[in-house]
């Protein structure tokens, strides 16, 4: 099975997860429109549900994959492109917390595509790096397991922040 796969494969996934999410994120609205309503609990209720179940989605399919690459013994991989992958919007989500980016017009630009666009990706990888996670216990890799759990607590780092800060913060 072609690991890689995955990522072509979660991306419209990942892309009708972010359309909900972008659906939820109506608790701030009110403020800055008068065409808004405040929200009431079904709001509430409505954008919790979406965010655990954007989240939780590319893990549940990683986990069924993690449990048929344990099963018919595919191989451990190093996942270094990956983390490569998952790292570059943690990086720039510190740089810019750190830095501020916000001066230039290319430099907004650039910020907002590299922290918005890897949404797509990061579904994928998650799921091969759950794939990758199953062959590693199955044959006792401890090091790439470790590697492969480092670059599944980025990419759900990065999908929780993203999602909360979509939903939840008033931007």
């Amino acid at each position: 099975m072609k690991r890689w796969i995955w990522i072509p494969a979660m991306a419209p996934v990942m892309w009708a997860l972010w359309r909900l999410v972008l659906s939820a994120d109506r608790l701030h609205a009110w403020h800055y429109s008068d065409k808004y309503p405040p929200p009431t609990p079904a709001d509430h209720t409505y954008a919790a549900i979406v965010f655990w179940t954007a989240l939780l989605t590319p893990l549940a399919v990683g986990l069924v994959t993690a449990v048929i690459s344990f099963r018919r013994k595919y191989s451990a991989r190093w996942t270094v492109g990956e983390m490569c992958i998952v790292a570059i919007p943690l990086l720039v989500l510190v740089g810019d917390v750190l830095f501020s980016y916000h001066g230039t017009k290319w430099g907004e630009t650039l910020l907002w595509a590299t922290l918005f666009v890897p949404n797509l990706v990061i579904g994928g990888i998650i799921v091969m790096t759950m794939l990758n996670l199953g062959a590693c216990v199955r044959h006792r890799k401890w090091g790439k397991l470790t590697l492969s759990a480092l670059v599944l607590c980025g990419g759900m780092l990065y999908l929780f922040w993203l999602y909360a800060f979509i939903i939840y913060l008033d931007t």
